[in-house]
């Protein structure tokens, strides 16, 4: 089940601008969201499950998420030693139309993340926007976008941003608008500098992109390298060795990855027992899933769905 967060839990009635600095773990859930957001890795390490991927993420990645977006963080690690640490910007929409209307944000951008907005807020069928850089995967189109922070300037403006946001005093909301109209403008910059460097338009997806496409509908089958190798005309080390240069992990532990998260959004929104979720998501041996869970979440089967059945009576 995929939870639904709504800007009027976070937004104060009269400033449509919310920030917060968040320690990822497997409390929340996978959700989607009826505002923009803006989200950027401040440290440590981790994976973001978003609509039908799994990326790797570290220190100054950034993702801009339109309305409707699935996604969720998870830490490579359960350490406190090894936090993965996010700065979450979210704003309404209405706010980057009059944004786009003062032309103090590109006109680009604004299309890109508006487009996706129906007059209900609502998530659209339509392309992914005007001037969107066409990805795809296996021919859906893609709505979200990342960059990389190299030069730390955008951690910097978001740093700014959160100072700002927690201070709240008399100069907080044009400081905060100023500071989100640069974040904006940085991002197109990144944007443009991705698409000069990209490849030229139209070229078909990878056989890399139809792999990932492929585990993502077929996760609980016995997928082997072997098969996944014959189903992109390579040989078994050429795909392993294609495979951790994309996903920045192994074979392995991506579809492990995968598992765990489909466990956790089972526990939560299902009755099923532990055992008949681990068969769901494609795992026989009963010691090694638990023993699998409890290293990838820091907690047995059980013990998360308690602690999210306890979330939920608060």
């Amino acid at each position: 089940m995929t939870q639904q967060l709504r800007g009027e839990q976070f937004f104060e009635p009269s400033f449509p601008i919310y920030l917060n600095r968040e320690t990822e773990s497997f409390k929340l859930s996978r959700h989607t969201h009826d505002f923009i957001e803006l989200s950027l890795v401040a440290e440590g390490k981790g994976y973001q499950f978003i609509d039908e991927q799994t990326l790797q993420v570290s220190k100054g990645d950034l993702f801009v998420l339109p309305i409707g977006t699935s996604h969720v963080f998870r830490p490579s690690s359960v350490s406190r030693a090894e936090p993965l640490v996010i700065y979450n910007c979210i704003f309404r929409a209405e706010l980057l139309e009059e944004l786009a209307d003062w032309h103090t944000v590109p006109d680009t951008l604004a299309a890109q993340l508006l487009d996706d907005t129906t007059s209900g807020h609502e998530r659209s069928d339509r392309a992914a926007g005007r001037g969107n850089e066409k990805r795809r995967l296996s021919g859906q189109q893609q709505r979200w976008h990342s960059y990389h922070d190299r030069n730390g300037s955008l951690l910097q403006l978001f740093s700014s941003a959160y100072y700002e946001y927690s201070k709240r005093d008399a100069y907080a909301r044009p400081m905060l608008l100023a500071l989100l109209t640069q974040m904006l403008v940085q991002i197109e910059r990144l944007h443009g500098e991705q698409v000069m460097q990209s490849s030229a338009p139209g070229q078909p997806p990878s056989a890399m992109e139809d792999a990932l496409y492929y585990i993502h509908r077929h996760y609980n089958e016995k997928l082997t390298l072997k098969r996944l190798a014959e189903l992109t005309y390579m040989s078994e080390s050429h795909f392993q060795h294609q495979f951790k240069r994309l996903t920045c992990q192994s074979f392995t532990q991506y579809i492990q990855n995968i598992r765990i998260e489909k466990s956790c959004q089972l526990l939560q929104s299902t009755v099923l027992s532990v055992q008949d979720i681990a068969a769901e998501v494609g795992y026989s041996d009963m010691k090694f899933y638990h023993a699998l869970f409890r290293k990838l979440t820091g907690v047995t089967p059980h013990a998360y769905r308690k602690g999210q059945s306890m979330r939920q009576d608060q």
